[in-house]
């Protein structure tokens, strides 16, 4: 349809709800619809849509950023937008003083917005309760979910899953006896005093892999036995609901064992700080899984994937790969300028992407109008796109501006360097047993 006198251009505005049980929640395309249906009837001019602004799976009653409706504030603001209509005014916002401030803006560009039926959104004493009427109902919303899924607890249905879990169809339908059996091995080992990695190494020695194909590791197994389900067990908010309505696979005082053996010997640490030089820098040259590291050696640990064919004493590698890497910063020429320094691009992105959370979050609170908002949040994402593209084509330079400042670093500025200078460094097995380290060895 060609826009003419008698159709006046004008824009409409989608939302699809998160929430399950909004009502209102319906397809783009029945919003769209309906919009439609309005702007034909519409008396004594017609309206034709020639603007679309859609925003899809994003709740307007939790602050989030809405891209679709930000550029519709920023057309309103620059005079490209005149008319708008919308399926329902929640649709707009649910959020009472959001809305108000976008009843704000139109009124001041002289901007005439519509529902599908015909209801004029404006800044009057309709709209606002209306405003309060829909963020209650929101909050209704959210509370019948949470009061729903507590009930489903309580009265021990079984959890939604997305995949099947280990040991039973999707959503606990029913048991799958063969894995069942597997796990109930793993319990028995675990109790009967067992690693979980020698486990898991006899488990994949076996070939009998997860039904996913992939090998077992030791989280795998620590995750499954954990499992309050395997004991018809529900778990919601942290309580434990022992009246589930499906089938166990082990009864509840074995969990409840379990349990305890697996949380007083949490085998994985809570320090994340990488410990080792060459962590993350050492593959292994026959399979290329990153080497672990182990107190005193670096090895090709076969729990995270690897063969298990190479082993070396960590002392020998560190020093050779500390003196290789001093003197090449030795035969680098000297900076005429000033001192390189270490790239902080990264670090520039995470504290934009905060301002970014922080700028939404105070017009949430009201301390900014949406147009301050816009204007922020547009001038955030230019030069996060900026400093991403920095990121993705600039090649590093060393955080170290000489060999001895190198050599007097801590072993997370060392292994930074190396890394830089050298990426990832394969690792060759000796040739024979009892063979030690030798340069040789180590393919850049």
């Amino acid at each position: 349809m060609t826009v003419s006198e008698e159709a006046l251009p004008c824009a409409w505005y989608g939302r699809k709800s998160v929430v399950k049980d909004d009502k209102d929640a319906d397809s783009i395309e029945v919003q769209r619809m309906k919009c439609d249906q309005y702007c034909e009837t519409r008396e004594p001019e017609r309206w034709v849509i020639t603007a679309e602004y859609v925003d899809e799976g994003i709740s307007a009653s939790k602050g989030l950023y809405r891209p679709g409706f930000m550029r519709l504030i920023a057309d309103i603001e620059s005079g490209a937008v005149k008319r708008v209509v919308v399926r329902e005014q929640a649709r707009l916002s649910r959020d009472d003083l959001e809305l108000l401030l976008f009843l704000r803006t139109v009124k001041a560009h002289e901007v005439e917005v519509r529902d599908a039926s015909g209801r004029e959104i404006k800044n009057d004493l309709h709209t606002k309760l209306k405003a309060l009427v829909d963020t209650d109902y929101a909050d209704s919303v959210k509370k019948n979910s949470t009061e729903h899924q507590e009930w489903v607890a309580v009265t021990g249905r079984p959890p939604g899953t997305g995949k099947r879990p280990y040991g039973y169809t999707k959503n606990y339908a029913s048991v799958v006896e063969e894995e069942a059996e597997v796990i109930r091995e793993m319990a028995k080992r675990v109790l009967a005093g067992d690693a979980l990695y020698t486990i898991a190494k006899d488990l994949n020695e076996r070939g009998t892999l997860k039904y996913t194909g992939n090998t077992w590791k030791t989280q795998d197994i620590s995750l499954i036995l954990k499992r309050s389900e395997n004991a018809r067990i529900r778990t919601y908010k942290g309580v434990e609901y022992p009246n589930g309505q499906w089938d166990e696979i082990y009864d509840e005082d074995t969990y409840r064992k379990l349990r305890l053996v697996l949380d007083e010997n949490e085998p994985f640490s809570r320090n994340t700080k990488v410990k080792y030089l060459l962590t993350g820098v050492l593959a292994c040259g026959l399979c290329g899984v990153l080497l672990s590291a182990k107190t005193d050696r670096y090895w090709c640990n076969p729990n995270r994937g690897g063969c298990g064919k190479v082993t070396r004493n960590m002392k020998a590698v560190d020093d050779y790969m500390i003196r290789l890497t001093y003197e090449h910063i030795k035969r680098l020429p000297k900076p005429n300028a000033e001192p390189v320094k270490e790239d902080t691009t990264q670090q520039e992105i995470e504290l934009l992407q905060q301002e970014r959370a922080d700028t939404v979050q105070a017009k949430k609170d009201g301390v900014i109008t949406l147009k301050d908002m816009s204007e922020l949040v547009r001038d955030i994402d230019f030069k996060l796109k900026e400093l991403q593209k920095h990121a993705a084509q600039t090649a590093l330079t060393i955080p170290v501006d000489t060999a001895e400042e190198f050599l007097n670093s801590d072993t997370d500025r060392k292994r930074s360097v190396i890394k830089r200078i050298y990426g990832v460094v394969g690792l060759n097995p000796t040739g024979r047993k009892g063979k030690r380290f030798h340069p040789s060895q180590l393919e850049f």
